[in-house]
């Protein structure tokens, strides 16, 4: 007989649920259940995702990356975030050297920004108001304020990008539709998200440290390449990856602050997107040597994963036909 602690929980059935991945409204049921939300599984494809009732309210991203956050960004090391996103580009000129990119999500523009040292003429699009004055002034790159899916263009890009921005979107459907709308034939999309199908993953459950309010989607191997064939690409290839930066500020430095009851100074209750920034900004400031050095590491990290294929991040790239 099962134990009482492994039972899953069947989803009401009374909630009307559709997976945003196969489209199946049936058989979801409850993988885990938290204070303030709760993870669906939808039995016939696996994805994994937060249920629309249980999504955080519309003002959190308001503030998920605020002017404190700003005043540390402006700080960071640039020839480093140069160098990782450099790498990034590495991945997408195997497939595609060269051509017109866009940067869903660009954040703080920094990928962007990275850009001008390739062969891509690369633009990004934003919806923070915050971030793209920081891209605009502190970089001096072309980030557009607006929403994605609001664009009008029509085969017009070699190369999308959306570097962990999946994960929070309450439309993954309608981004990777909208992707493949702006791609000009032959170009292709370049999606890196959390990986929830890695063995990392499975071993901590629902401790794994990408498990969090604000991430909505929790794609595996199988789960993305699905979605995107249901827009029409074609997977090309699947990249498994391990930063270290995130797994410093966002799983070793905040486990730490909890353990030794260390709070934030601005905020008596969270660890803030301005906390990890400063605490990155602590760890890789310095000379030029130093610089080289982090990269170089890094590299090496990143490398290993991939070649190990032991990670629990995930870069997919697909082509439209």
């Amino acid at each position: 007989m099962v134990g009482i602690n492994h039972l899953v929980m069947l989803v009401s059935e009374d909630i009307k649920l559709k997976c945003p991945v196969c489209d199946s409204s049936s058989g979801f049921r409850t993988a885990y259940q938290f204070p303030a939300f709760k993870l669906i599984d939808c039995q016939n494809c696996g994805f994994r995702f937060i249920p629309p009732s249980d999504y955080l309210p519309l003002d959190y991203y308001a503030h998920y990356k605020d002017d404190s956050a700003a005043i540390e960004i402006a700080k960071a090391n640039v020839d480093l975030k140069i160098g990782m996103n450099l790498d990034r580009y590495g991945w997408i000129s195997k497939i595609k050297p060269s051509g017109r990119l866009l940067d869903v999500g660009a954040g703080w523009g920094h990928f962007v920004f990275a850009g001008r040292q390739t062969a891509f003429q690369a633009e990004g699009i934003e919806l923070s108001e915050r971030n793209v004055a920081f891209a605009r002034q502190h970089l001096g790159v072309p980030v557009t304020h607006g929403s994605f899916l609001d664009m009008t263009a029509v085969d017009a890009f070699d190369v999308v990008t959306m570097w962990d921005v999946l994960e929070h979107i309450n439309e993954p459907f309608a981004f990777v539709q909208q992707a493949y709308r702006v791609l000009k034939p032959g170009g292709i999309v370049v999606i890196k998200v959390p990986d929830a199908s890695s063995g990392i993953a499975r071993f901590f459950g629902k401790f794994w440290h990408n498990i969090g309010h604000e991430h909505v989607n929790l794609f595996g191997k199988h789960t993305l390449p699905l979605l995107l064939e249901r827009c029409g690409f074609r997977t090309c290839k699947i990249i498994v990856t391990l930063e270290p930066k995130n797994i410093l500020v966002y799983a070793i430095i905040p486990s730490l602050k909890r353990l030794f009851g260390i709070r934030s100074k601005a905020h008596q209750t969270a660890y803030t997107n301005a906390d990890a920034q400063r605490a990155f900004n602590r760890l890789t400031q310095g000379s030029t040597l130093k610089t080289n050095f982090i990269l170089t590491a890094h590299r090496v990290v990143i490398k290993l994963s991939e070649w190990l294929k032991i990670g629990d991040e995930m870069v997919v790239i697909a082509q439209k036909p």
